[in-house]
């Protein structure tokens, strides 16, 4: 293969990165990482996107005097606290110490530790990698991807965005160790380091703990590799024991079962989601094939198998976010096979006989055409994602809004007007109970229960998550596609439920179609919601089925 005789070649010629590249990178890096995720910062005084159970976490743990509460309340049910706690014990410690309420630091804390991240990435690029060009592409096309920060800037992802920082230097580190000497300080940091991320987000510890064995698989076989990994693995579960006895003495296994069935992990989700091109789709993807070629050809497996290992295990949050690693780490193996092609086909093609162009801009490797060319190809997907018009469909548009004033006023109300125990169905814009930060908040700004709401029956019982997601389901579906018969589903479905909030615009079809039906009354309206009382009482229209 005439692609990876060329990598060979130039790789002789490279030299490891060095400190001012690296930290010129990570500034790099830090700056256009800002500019991304800016767009999507609105108002500073409440969370982006969802968030109302984990603040509910950190009130329940201030409220215990920082002792592991038992169960956490959440509107009107209680939840086991089975969630890993860390970063629900750091928030709870940042609102102590600094005066802020907990609305403030769930904020800011997500965004920061997000953007420290990105220092987390440069360092395991810098591991991962001695080849210039590759280190300085790979953490730029991480910071642009969108699955690097839209699931850890909202108030939801602080256990991500904690757990994202430590997985990464974990992994680092552990690359790091493989490079060189394999030693027991090296291993006690990383087992610390995975032990932590597993006590903040148990599927980013799991997509820790797989990285740091397949750094030793993969680079350092043999018995120092194996050493290191039982030393890591033993300190890993040092850390995490004390919080697992404590969960399973009041709880059992009950609620690891049930976050289980929650997971979506079994082989053929795996299957589903390569055979329906879910993990192909836009240019980093691409960019990471060419590049994963590119490094089975030099016998390079470590972010090759990394990538499958994380859907494997973790296909719902792998998906979402942790993919972007490997794909960064490939992606700018890709750009740089780009380069190569390039300069390969103007050279072959006899349109530069002579160099004529500048031969060292970030590497040591002559020419400097295939270069160029990456860098121009980098900045063209760096165009397209800074550009806010641009991308306003995508996903991250859906997750990363935020609860309006006059959208809390009415919760507010709620919570004041209506009777305890009431039981509401919340209608709002989302299209799916993922990007429903409306539905996700109701309970705890209220102390109310929705019917509407999946967002902590993973950890309820075996099968509730699922069961509760085909409702939604069925539910947005009418709701979008037949808005006339929404108040009548309602009653069917939920007869036990005596309130309808409504969040949506004055004259989308799913407010007027409760406005005008007998079966419902509105009690509330502010412009931007409605609430709505059955007519009918609760025992009455249950037993009419």
């Amino acid at each position: 293969m005439r692609l990876y005789a060329d990598v060979q070649n130039r790789a002789a010629s490279n030299t490891a990165v060095g400190a001012q590249l690296f930290w010129g990178t990570v500034a790099l890096s830090l700056l256009v990482a800002v500019v991304k995720r800016y767009p999507f910062l609105p108002s500073p005084d409440f969370p982006i996107g969802e968030g109302g159970l984990f603040v509910a976490f950190s009130q329940t743990i201030l409220n215990h005097g920082y002792h592991l509460p038992t169960t956490v309340p959440y509107g009107e049910i209680s939840i086991p606290f089975a969630y890993p706690p860390a970063a629900f014990y750091l928030a709870a410690f940042v609102s102590d110490l600094t005066g802020a309420d907990l609305f403030r630091v769930y904020r800011h804390l997500p965004l920061a530790l997000n953007l420290l991240a990105i220092p987390g990435f440069c360092y395991l690029a810098k591991q991962y990698t001695a080849e210039r060009l590759v280190f300085v592409c790979a953490p730029l096309l991480y910071a642009l991807m969108p699955e690097s920060f839209i699931w850890q800037i909202q108030g939801g992802g602080m256990p991500r965005a904690l757990a994202a920082v430590l997985a990464l230097f974990g992994v680092g580190l552990a690359l790091r160790a493989a490079s060189k000497r394999p030693s027991i300080p090296a291993a006690l940091a990383c087992g610390l380091l995975v032990g932590l991320s597993i006590l903040s987000h148990l599927e980013w510890g799991m997509l820790a703990a797989v990285g740091v064995t397949l750094a030793m698989l993969t680079r350092r076989p043999g018995l120092r590799g194996f050493s290191f990994l039982v030393v890591a693995g033993l300190i890993s579960l040092i850390i995490v024991s004390p919080w697992l006895a404590l969960v399973i003495s009041h709880h059992g296994l009950a609620p690891f079962r049930a976050a289980s069935s929650a997971s979506e992990w079994w082989p053929g989700n795996f299957a589903k989601m390569v055979a329906g091109g879910q993990v192909f789709i836009g240019t980093p993807a691409l960019l990471a094939i060419l590049g994963a070629v590119i490094s089975i050809a030099a016998r390079d497996l470590f972010a090759v198998i990394w990538a499958p290992a994380i859907l494997l295990m973790t296909p719902r949050m792998g998906l979402s976010s942790g993919l972007a690693i490997p794909t960064a780490l490939l992606g700018a193996y890709g750009l740089k096979a780009a380069g190569d092609f390039a300069e390969r086909t103007v050279r072959e093609m006899s349109l530069v006989r002579h160099r004529w162009y500048p031969s060292r801009v970030l590497t040591t490797m002559r020419p400097a055409l295939a270069d160029y060319t990456a860098i121009v190809l980098l900045a063209a997907i760096s165009v397209v994602q800074l550009t806010t018009k641009l991308p306003t469909l995508l996903m991250e548009h859906k997750v990363l809004g935020q609860v309006t004033a006059p959208q809390r006023e009415a919760m507010q109300w709620i919570a004041r007007e209506t009777e305890p125990g009431s039981r509401f169905v919340i209608v709002s814009d989302a299209e799916y109970w993922w990007s429903d930060r409306i539905a996700e908040w109701f309970p705890y700004l209220t102390q109310r229960t929705s019917v509407t709401t999946a967002q902590g029956q993973e950890w309820v019982a075996p099968g509730a998550f699922m069961r509760r997601l085909k409702e939604i389901e069925n539910f947005k579906w009418v709701q979008k596609g037949g808005p006339v018969v929404l108040p009548d589903f309602i009653r069917r479905t939920y007869c036990d439920v005596g309130y309808v909030a409504v969040f949506l615009p004055p004259t989308a079809p799913g407010y007027l179609s409760l406005k005008a039906s007998e079966l419902y009354t509105e009690i509330y309206n502010n412009g931007q919601a409605m609430v709505f009382r059955s007519n009918t009482a609760a025992d009455a229209a249950c037993q009419a089925q």
